[in-house]
């Protein structure tokens, strides 16, 4: 299997659905925060894969009333939470790198006066 179809599976194991999901967040379901151990979980495991291919999330649970409408939650929950984390790192790095070049201008212009 080459590089570009590597697909990188990261098993959880849960009682209920209930268990991935921060019991103290009031949001509706699908603007829930992750239980803070399930996303540590997930998050650790992701490291350890491969930058290479696509990721996986395969949600084992062993006590589900209704599983294709809890699939379908979840599903939508998970990404849901997981595009809000990627907008929130993305504009992280562009403060970041916005506050690098001013930082970088600053200096550049504290150089070019002194050596004049």
């Amino acid at each position: 299997m080459s590089d570009a179809a590597r697909v990188n599976v990261i098993r959880l194991r849960l009682i209920t659905i209930t268990q991935l999901f921060n019991s103290l967040d009031p949001s509706p379901f699908v603007g829930r925060d992750l239980d803070a151990n399930a996303e540590s979980f997930i998050m650790e495991w992701a490291e350890e894969h491969p930058a290479q291919g696509e990721f996986r999330l395969e949600i084992e649970v062993s006590q589900c009333d209704d599983v294709a409408a809890a699939r379908e939650r979840v599903l939508r929950a998970i990404r849901a939470y997981f595009s809000e984390r990627e907008q929130w790192a993305r504009q992280g790095f562009r403060r970041l790198m916005r506050e690098g070049r001013l930082r970088v201008n600053k200096s550049s212009g504290l150089t070019s006066s002194v050596c004049h």
